[in-house]
């Protein structure tokens, strides 16, 4: 199993650190940013390099959280990812958002700069030339799409000056839907990252999941997860704020199953 793979020449770890619901949902909530600060710095002395946020998450605080979370660590070691949200996303307010993004996160640059969706598919063309000129002006490495269909990311493809190096969908393995074959092939053969973000969705109700879990003698999460980092392309993010939900969410990259075990896949 590969521990860690490569977004864009950058080096993380299969399994990121995902951080919506962090420091609140669709607004701030600060009762447990020590605790929510705490979770990440564990998950970052296990080696969980790739931190994955957005200006919509609890409007900003979750950047605030991973901003103090990250004080005292290696910069260099660590690949921060945030997005870019509806009332920002034009070519104009893309860079100015990325800015108070960076200021939350406390943090020069970011590694990659996300649209967070195709709201408007018409608006595609915005979206593409606001990722452009925040990299361009230096406020993030690398740009990616989320929440993106195939024909939406080739569009955007089409319209690109930098390259797009991720794409960041809803995919486990029991939801499949955003991230068939073609969409992987495609990824593969334009050298973007797939992100899988929910990946321990509904994973206690599929009958193959608890079957590999009883086999390997692991949890139904660490079987999902496995299952998607097991991918050539994937990398996934996953939020927990126990540290013995970390733990035992890493040991997924402990071992592999039988080729005949990575079931629909």
């Amino acid at each position: 199993m590969k521990k860690s793979k490569k977004i864009w020449g950058f080096e993380v770890n299969s399994i990121g650190v995902g951080t919506w619901g962090v420091g609140g949902w669709f607004k701030a909530d600060t009762r447990y940013d020590e605790e929510q600060i705490e979770a990440i710095r564990h998950s970052l002395k296990k080696g969980q390099n790739h931190i994955d946020t957005a200006e919509m998450y609890s409007s900003g605080h979750s950047e605030e959280i991973v901003g103090e979370a990250i004080k005292g660590f290696d910069r260099k070691k660590l690949f921060i990812a945030s997005k870019v949200y509806r009332n920002n996303a034009t070519a104009d307010l893309v860079p100015k958002a990325t800015e108070r993004i960076l200021k939350r996160l406390q943090t020069e640059h970011l590694d990659l700069l996300y649209i967070h969706a195709c709201f408007n598919e018409g608006d595609i063309k915005e979206y593409v030339a606001g990722l452009n000129k925040a990299q361009d002006e230096g406020y993030a490495r690398a740009i990616g799409v989320s929440n993106f269909n195939l024909r939406q990311l080739k569009k955007a493809i089409s319209l690109t000056k930098n390259p797009i190096v991720a794409l960041q969908n809803h995919y486990n393995v029991m939801y499949q839907e955003e991230v068939d074959e073609e969409v992987k092939i495609y990824c593969a053969k334009n050298n973007i990252t797939i992100v899988a973000y929910k990946p321990l969705e509904n994973c206690e109700s599929g009958k193959e999941v608890l079957q590999m879990a009883e086999k390997y003698d692991k949890t139904p999460q660490q079987i999902a997860l496995n299952w998607l980092i097991n991918q050539e392309n994937v990398v996934t993010i996953t939020k927990s704020e126990d540290k013995k939900h970390i733990d035992e969410n890493l040991r997924a990259l402990d071992f592999k199953m039988e080729k005949e075990d990575y079931f629909n896949n």
